[in-house]
């Protein structure tokens, strides 16, 4: 699979709590924009991110519209 400039970008910017990701506290202002830039206009980046960032675990779905992750504990 190609690399992705914006799910690397988004892996960077995100953490995941609760199966909800997140973007980290310590963004800036510019930052968090983005991050909520690219969850609205890059939903496939956007999940290809969460699924690099729960490895070693199986992704399962993610719901855009409801910021929810499932996944399988491996």
């Amino acid at each position: 699979m190609k690399p992705s400039i914006v799910a690397d970008h988004v892996k960077e910017l995100m953490v995941i709590i609760n199966d909800k990701p997140q973007p980290k506290t310590t963004l800036s202002e510019r930052e968090t924009t983005l991050y909520w830039r690219y969850h609205a206009y890059f939903p496939n980046e956007f999940a290809k991110a969460i699924a690099d960032l729960i490895k070693p675990h199986k992704f399962i779905s993610y719901d855009h519209l409801r910021n929810v992750l499932t996944y399988e504990a491996q």
